[in-house]
């Protein structure tokens, strides 16, 4: 998962939950169109965020949800017509903003990730300072039992 993604997942596990405005700003500092709101949706096409809104692709488009809801992400964010509608690159959206009333939150399969990261993390801690110590006493060892012995001392030539 890329830095971006996990930082909104961790950020939506801490609060509980976000308003849908507030997420898909912290998915890019500057929104520059739908793409930018692309790992928002596939965190929740995935199951590991979930929506208090259903979005339900156009007809011929159930397999390209994600594009579907990056764009409904981003017409939540355009400015709206005098009646309401938002046009984006062909598609319209009547209605209110949902963005500003509906939430994002953390499904299961979020926080196992999070749990399973964060476990990944402690064990690669653990094995550091395991070898670190396997290390220091290998050569305190060596330093007190091996090099004093008289073998190596007569290979070094100090004793005959």
């Amino acid at each position: 998962m890329k830095q971006k993604t996990y930082r909104l997942l961790k950020r939506v596990s801490k609060e509980g939950e976000l308003p849908l405005n507030e997420a898909m700003l912290l998915c890019a500092r500057k929104i520059n169109g739908h793409k930018d709101l692309y790992p928002l949706a596939l965190l929740v096409e995935s199951g590991y965020l979930g929506l208090t809104y259903n979005i339900t692709p156009p007809e011929n488009a159930e397999e390209m949800r994600e594009f579907v809801m990056a764009r409904y992400f981003y017409m939540n964010l355009l400015p709206r017509d005098g009646d309401g509608t938002v046009t984006y690159e062909g598609m319209k959206m009547n209605g209110a903003n949902f963005a500003e009333s509906e939430k994002v939150f953390v499904k299961a399969k979020g926080f196992l990730y999070l749990a399973d990261v964060q476990n990944r993390r402690n064990e690669r801690i653990i094995s550091y300072i395991i070898g670190f110590l396997s290390a220091l006493t290998v050569v305190i060892l060596s330093e007190k039992f091996v090099l004093n012995t008289d073998f190596f001392e007569v290979l070094r030539g100090t004793k005959k």
